[in-house]
């Protein structure tokens, strides 16, 4: 049997239905690929080295609370400011990709004035 014969078509003679098995078993059999067995390596691995791990795992340890360590406190207040162009064009330059709230607040902290 040449293989264009074997080909799936979507055309079959209607009986009572459409047929599953009928449809799948017009198509090509599937080609079975030869797997090659793997060879044995040309000298066996050292056992120590096959249970000594290659990076010691790293202990996990809890850091201590430091006394000195201050509860965060939720920000609720608000201070609204209004500037020219040219102070915000030099505060944009100044923060960045940092929000600029964000900078004057932590600026503002570094600076002593709250």
């Amino acid at each position: 049997m040449a293989m264009a014969d074997n080909k799936m078509s979507g055309k079959q003679k209607v009986v009572k239905g459409f047929d599953l098995n009928a449809f799948v078993g017009a198509s090509e059999p599937e080609e079975v690929q030869v797997v090659e067995a793997l060879k044995p390596a040309s000298k066996p691995a050292d056992a120590a080295k096959l249970t000594k791990p290659l990076v010691e795992a790293k202990k996990v340890t809890k850091v201590p609370k430091i006394a000195s360590q201050v509860p965060k406190e939720n920000l609720t207040e608000r201070v609204q400011i209004r500037l020219t162009k040219s102070e915000m064009d030099k505060l944009a330059v100044q923060c960045g990709l940092v929000p600029s709230s964000a900078f004057l607040r932590n600026f503002m902290k570094e600076n002593g004035l709250i």
